[in-house]
C-alpha cells in the first residue's frame, strides 16, 4: 500500500506525480522559482493560468491539458472544477515543484497559501 503525500493545506487532495521538467514546458521560468505554483483554466482569456503567489500569467494550454488528461487522468467532474472556456475555476492544481507532487485544492485556499510561501522568505 502506497501512502499519498501529506497535502500542504487541509483542503487539498493528492492526485499524482508531476512529470519531469513539466513546469518549463508550461512556461514557468521565474528566478528564483517558488516551491509551489497553481495551474488552472480561465475563460477570461480562454487560457491556462500559472500563479506562484507573486506572479501570474497565461501559460502553455496544451501542456496544461496534457497534464490534466494524460498524466493525471483526472475524472471529468474534477477537471471541470479547474475551469474551462465557459466557467471560472473553483479549484486548481497545486503543484509542488520540489517533491513533484500534484494536489487539487480550492482556488481561494491555494491563492492564500501561495502568497504566504513568499512571506516566509522575508
Amino acid at each position: 500500500m502506497t501512502l499519498s503525500p501529506k497535502p500542504p493545506i487541509p483542503t487539498a487532495q493528492y492526485v499524482g506525480q508531476l512529470p519531469r521538467h513539466w513546469e518549463l514546458a508550461f512556461g514557468y521560468r521565474i528566478e528564483p522559482p517558488a516551491r509551489w505554483i497553481a495551474a488552472y483554466w480561465t475563460p477570461a482569456s480562454d487560457e491556462a493560468m500559472c500563479d506562484d503567489g507573486k506572479t501570474s500569467f497565461d501559460a502553455n494550454w496544451a501542456i496544461y491539458q496534457d497534464l490534466v488528461d494524460r498524466w493525471l487522468r483526472l475524472p471529468r467532474p474534477v477537471s471541470r472544477t479547474l475551469g474551462n472556456s465557459d466557467e471560472y475555476a473553483t479549484h486548481c492544481l497545486l503543484i509542488d515543484l520540489r517533491d513533484r507532487h500534484v494536489f487539487v485544492a480550492p482556488l481561494s485556499d491555494a491563492e492564500r497559501f501561495l502568497h504566504c510561501q513568499h512571506l516566509a522568505l522575508l
